[in-house]
């Protein structure tokens, strides 16, 4: 069976929630899942994005068409003033319908676009959430062991060796 746009755009609170939370136990598998949780949810609110312009759309013109009607009304001789027209524009069932279609469309806009605001919040969190696990790794590397070498160190000195042996020759394939 295939779902309309509209249900495949729904996302349960439960998803949401889901995709929001962050295990600082596995913080590397959250940091890398968070681009690919933007660009789904920020394509969702595109979609959104596009319905509540859509519906803004159809309330205007379904405004000017009923407009339309009044000044007809109003060319055979039957007067209206602006608050006439306003209370029978509110009045008409279509407009209420499209009225209420324009506000969902926009409610869900505005959610979506608070879901992004909150993703980037999350993917901070997760970037200060490394910065400190890596100087917490640091920090217990050298309170631990003085003996063991920084990662950093380490790198360096293997990068100082391969230069020595490229120039006495051992290394003739770089």
């Amino acid at each position: 069976m295939i779902e309309s746009l509209e249900q495949r755009l729904c996302v349960l609170p439960e998803e949401i929630r889901k995709d929001m939370q962050i295990n600082e136990l596995n913080l590397l598998d959250a940091i890398l899942k968070q681009p690919a949780l933007y660009a789904y949810y920020a394509h969702i609110y595109c979609e959104k994005m596009k319905a509540s312009s859509n519906a803004k759309v159809s309330l205007c013109a379904l405004e000017g068409q009923i407009n339309e009607m009044y000044m007809a009304e109003a060319e055979s001789g039957k007067k209206l003033t602006d608050k006439d027209k306003e209370k029978r524009l509110k009045n008409e069932p279509k407009w209420k319908m499209a009225k209420m279609t324009l506000d969902r469309a926009e409610a869900e806009e505005e959610y979506y676009r608070n879901l992004l605001e909150a993703l980037r919040q999350k993917r901070d969190m997760l970037y200060q959430m490394a910065l400190r696990q890596r100087d917490e790794l640091k920090s217990n590397i050298s309170v631990s062991s003085p003996s063991v070498i920084s990662p950093d160190l380490e790198f360096e000195n293997k990068g100082k060796a391969i230069l020595e042996r490229m120039k006495n020759g051992v290394d003739k394939q770089f």
